[in-house]
């Protein structure tokens, strides 16, 4: 009798731990909208560097849910956060192009027409100078 009571109990145990085990765990975020987002930012403005980074975030964001759902939850949290830095360093490629651009329009702007300005300093200085 207390054999019997020692192996229901032993198979009582055994069914909670693998139902404690058996629980899934939530699904991280894959990080998609951003990845999209930062790609079409860099499509829009015809960086390709950051548009290759772009859409390796976008793969890395697609292989979170196929990774979860065959099991593996630490895989999955890895693309996730592969997908997460791709997605920010294809963000800050487009920013840095969108300041390299600024820069170079406020170049244009202030010395483009350097060739004008260093006539008028020599005329300048031949009617001042000069009389």
């Amino acid at each position: 009798m207390e054999e019997q009571d020692f192996k229901m109990q032993k198979e009582n145990s055994n069914n909670l731990s693998v139902s404690i085990n058996d629980k899934k765990e939530k699904l991280p975020n894959n990080h998609i909208t951003f990845a999209i987002i930062s790609t079409i930012l860099n499509l829009f403005t015809c960086n390709f560097i950051g548009l290759i980074f772009g859409i390796l975030s976008i793969i890395f964001a697609n292989q979170v849910n196929i990774i979860y759902n065959t099991g593996d939850y630490l895989g999955a949290i890895l693309k996730s956060k592969n997908a997460r830095i791709l997605s920010i360093i294809s963000l800050i490629i487009f920013f840095s192009g969108i300041l390299i651009f600024i820069i170079y329009i406020l170049f244009i702007i202030f010395f483009g027409n350097i060739t004008y300005y260093q006539g008028w300093f020599k005329n300048t200085y031949k009617i001042v100078y000069n009389n």
